[in-house]
Formats: structure tokens, sequence, C-alpha cells
């Protein structure tokens, strides 16, 4: 029998933060900043915990806490929503392993 094609080189460290950034940033569009956070004046970040494929977010966790339960829950929630881009040809069918920062910062209107 002929041998088995060999797998595909696992992208690169650079193209996997690029991706990662990709990621952060659509987890950061859909980040919803909790009205009671904002009314305080509080700002803070959580950092999250999930698994990626293709589009698809599981095992997700909460790895450090901001502190405040309303802004760990809205992390959360902003990786569950999120508009995620399709992957790039490299990223297809591999599973990546993700803890990430959200922000939340508030900026002046």
């Amino acid at each position: 029998a002929p041998p088995a094609p060999p797998r595909p080189a696992a992208p690169g460290a650079v193209q996997t933060a690029s991706f990662e950034a990709t990621l952060r940033a659509a987890i950061q569009e859909a980040v919803r900043y909790p009205a009671t956070a904002r009314m305080l004046k509080r700002q803070g970040r959580a950092r999250v915990g999930f698994d990626f494929i293709d589009g698809t977010v599981s095992n997700l966790r909460l790895v450090q806490s901001s502190g405040l339960a309303a802004f760990d829950e809205a992390a959360l929630a902003a990786v569950q929503t999120a508009a995620y881009p399709p992957p790039p040809p490299d990223f297809a069918h591999r599973r990546l392993h993700l803890a990430l920062w959200v922000e939340f910062r508030l900026v002046n209107d």
C-alpha cells in the first residue's frame, strides 16, 4: 500500500498569534458593558479559556476573575455570542485551546 500523505504542518507562531488577535477582536466586539459597572465607572478585565474549532466554542470557563461578577459574566457571554470569522485554511478542523483577556474599558463618547 502507498504511504499515507504527510499531515499538513501546524500553523506557525505568527499565524497563530494573528488568528488569536482576530478572535479576540470578535469577542471584544461582542462585549456588552454591564450598566451597573458603567454607572460606577468601573473598569477591569477577565481572562476566559475555551476551545475553538471551525467557529464553534466549547469548554468555556473563567480562568481569572475580574473581581466583579458582572464583568466575569459579560466576558463569558461575549465569547458565546461573538460573530467569529471563518478560520483560515491552516486552522480548519484544528482545535485551538485559548485563554484570552476580555477588556472592560470606559471610553469617553
